[in-house]
């Protein structure tokens, strides 16, 4: 009877799996669509397609604006333990990000883990504050860790973010070189970007705050550096008066979408 009673407990188990393994994502998504909109309400999830385990979404958007198709694979073990850990991707043209989400189901933070990928500017120039010129180059992003808060804003913020090739396109396009920004997270809320050029022709001490709600502030220095295209140091002659240094003064403001 016991040894009946455990091929039966064997056997009921290695169904259930069997079940959650193939679950179809669409069916997921209408259980976990309303709990993650209250926690992260910008995210939005279009076309969920696969299964629970191995599955993906034609298009991820963020607060209305499209992000790329989604694909993921869920770890089985946190699962068990109530917490949601899956390898995820993102891709949209040239541009692509994977790193790891880590997601308790029950009343905890969402967090991402190990990000790295790379992503045209110009792909994203619809999300960019309104600018006097166009960019160009690549994005690449190294996010160490990045926790959001029950209301969608960042409780903590470890990365990097840098600018390869960058370029303003003003007719012909005028090279600025790489540029990079260390992301994090100041005691008092404010995500934080220090910003500073990799010996190119641009040459840049600044600093980036951005509040919740969106509010930005850039404050800093520009220059060129001996060598730069002819139209840089013309260009950057519109901010001000140079210093002593030749470095102009760099003070930007507005509001951005975010969280």
């Amino acid at each position: 009877m016991k040894r009946s009673l455990l091929f039966s407990a064997i056997g009921l188990s290695a169904y259930l799996i069997f079940l959650l393994h193939s679950l179809p994502a669409a069916q997921v998504w209408r259980f976990a669509a309303e709990p993650l909109a209250e926690q992260v309400p910008a995210l939005q999830l279009h076309g969920p397609n696969g299964s629970l385990w191995r599955g993906g979404a034609e298009q991820l958007a963020w607060d209305g604006l499209p992000v790329g198709r989604m694909d993921w694979q869920l770890a089985h073990w946190p699962l068990l333990r109530g917490r949601l850990h899956a390898e995820v991707s993102l891709q949209q043209g040239d541009g692509h990000l994977q790193g790891q989400l880590r997601y308790p189901l029950k009343g905890e933070q969402l967090q991402l883990k190990d990000w790295r990928g790379q992503w045209p500017i110009q792909q994203l120039a619809v999300q960019l504050p309104t600018l006097p010129v166009a960019l160009d180059g690549q994005l690449g992003l190294q996010l160490a860790s990045l926790q959001l808060g029950p209301d969608g804003w960042p409780q903590a913020l470890q990365g990097r973010l840098s600018w390869h090739q960058a370029r303003l396109l003003m007719g012909e396009a005028i090279p600025l070189g790489d540029l990079s920004a260390e992301l994090s997270r100041s005691d008092d809320g404010r995500l934080q970007a220090h910003i500073r050029d990799h010996g190119g022709p641009l040459r840049i001490e600044a600093e980036l705050s951005l509040q919740p709600g969106g509010r930005y502030r850039i404050d800093g220095r520009v220059g060129a550096a001996e060598g730069a295209d002819a139209r840089l140091p013309q260009t950057l002659a519109l901010l001000g008066r140079a210093d002593s240094d030749g470095m102009y003064p760099l003070v930007l403001q507005g509001n951005m979408p975010v969280f």
